[in-house]
């Protein structure tokens, strides 16, 4: 004799959907990668349980402090399998980010990563305006420190730790500070991102390219010591580079100038 099925009771009321800055939250509580954020948001899409603004749900730009400044190599491609890899995760190889306490690290959206990459990139750049984040930010994290202030970005004020620059920012009495992360490096890898200009300053202000011998010797020299200093020559002069403070003396003349290290232009 067959049991008559048991209906389950059902609600009518639909279930609670996630709004854009609610799962910022979640994202930032939970310390998710790029990578798990984009899974979760696509679960959620698949179930319905995300507030959509307009027709297109925007991906969740947050993400907490990282113990290497650095991004991870296969994150790019998404192939990191590292269990709490400390690299920061991004699907480029460049990111910008900013903080108010040197602690917790906020990252900036695509829009405004790629607007400091081009000012950044380009050596004539000195002191640039950041605008006001516009509609499309839903990090409420990021919105609570930058509100909807201009901020001025002084970039000869950079100081570097081996590949990632931090560089102040300062809005009436407040200073914060953002940085510029690039992909780890890899000796079987030639990115554009981890790659290097140096500029010397010349008498008209113009901030000139050190020909290629120099430049790579630059470069390895800064990895090797940043702090220290090298010699280098350009037909019968030579100049004495010192990291630490950023400029060049020619050691007959003694005169002193400028330089200083962007990463490659954005192609």
């Amino acid at each position: 004799m067959a049991t008559a099925r048991r209906r389950v009771p059902c609600s009518d009321a639909e279930p609670q959907k996630f709004s854009q800055g609610e799962l910022n939250d979640l994202v930032r509580a939970l310390s998710l990668s790029e990578d798990k954020a984009d899974l979760l948001i696509s679960r959620l899409k698949e179930k319905s349980l995300l507030v959509k603004d307009g027709n297109v749900v925007l991906p969740a730009p947050c993400q907490g402090s990282h113990q290497s400044p650095e991004i991870c190599y296969k994150s790019v491609s998404g192939t990191c399998e590292v269990d709490g890899c400390p690299r920061f995760h991004s699907k480029i190889h460049f990111h910008w980010q900013v903080t108010k306490d040197c602690d917790t690290w906020y990252n900036f959206p695509k829009k405004t990563v790629h607007f400091l990459e081009k000012q950044f990139s380009n050596p004539e750049s000195n002191i640039i305006i950041l605008q006001r984040l516009d509609d499309s930010c839903h990090d409420r994290g990021l919105l609570s420190i930058l509100k909807c202030h201009l901020w001025k970005i002084d970039f000869s004020y950079t100081q570097w730790d081996n590949n990632c620059a931090y560089i102040p920012i300062a809005c009436q009495d407040k200073e914060y500070h953002i940085r510029r992360l690039c992909t780890e490096r890899n000796p079987t890898q030639k990115l554009r991102a981890n790659r290097f200009i140096w500029y010397f300053q010349d008498d008209s202000q113009k901030w000139c390219p050190f020909d290629l011998p120099n430049n790579k010797r630059l470069e390895d020299a800064y990895h090797e010591t940043p702090k220290g200093n090298v010699i280098i020559q350009t037909g019968v002069a030579k100049y004495r580079v010192d990291f630490s403070k950023m400029n060049q003396k020619n050691v007959s003349t003694k005169k002193i100038r400028d330089i200083r290290r962007r990463p490659l232009p954005l192609v």
